[in-house]
């Protein structure tokens, strides 16, 4: 058992009761859902880490949450550019830089510029060995 497994297990539980308690407490779900795609991120469980981050941007764009759709952004970027999905990676590395001058946030424009550029040139070589 890792270190982090604990912590999703925690995590999960409290999502599960706050989905039962109704749309009254969707922000806290929101919150959870990154709080566990995050936490499978750092436990290099990059897939799962995909799932529930996914799940967490889809609410907060129906929500109209930019702020939070941005914070995960970041990992769901890091998370598709580990599990070999470059082009979600771009995509979500270009969706994040949209909303990164609207949050003011130099260091995370700077690391997203650059898993861009990776995710692009990763895309690039991986093209050209299956051609």
């Amino acid at each position: 058992m890792d270190e982090y497994t604990p912590a999703i297990a925690s995590f999960q539980s409290s999502l599960f009761l706050f989905q039962q308690l109704g749309d009254e407490y969707i922000p806290e779900q929101l919150e959870l859902l990154r709080y566990i795609g995050v936490s499978h991120l750092l436990a290099e469980n990059y897939a799962s880490a995909l799932a529930f981050l996914e799940r967490g941007l889809e609410l907060a764009n129906e929500l109209g949450d930019r702020e939070t759709a941005y914070r995960l952004l970041l990992p769901l970027t890091y998370a598709a550019y580990n599990v070999g999905d470059y082009d979600r990676a771009i995509l979500y590395a270009r969706e994040a830089l949209t909303l990164v001058a609207e949050f003011g946030d130099p260091k995370a424009q700077r690391m997203l510029q650059s898993m861009l550029l990776d995710a692009e040139q990763q895309l690039t070589i991986s093209r050209k060995q299956r051609a």
